[in-house]
């Protein structure tokens, strides 16, 4: 697809499994536009650009 989300996609894993879901991520991201959906700061590492949301408002973004 060109548009892909993904919602929370390392919750309950152990860091292992984080790092194995992080590199497929990283695969599967390039070249496509992607909504990652993240509470991990590792996981939102992989973004090119980030925005914060509290309460359904956005109180933050950047790269």
């Amino acid at each position: 697809p060109r548009v892909l989300i993904l919602d929370d996609a390392t919750s309950s894993v152990d860091p292992t499994k984080e790092h194995e879901i992080r590199d497929a991520m990283r695969e599967v991201m390039s070249g496509r536009t992607t909504l990652v959906i993240a509470h991990r700061p590792a996981t939102i590492a992989l973004a090119d650009r980030v925005v914060v949301l509290d309460g359904g408002r956005v109180v933050a973004e950047g790269t």
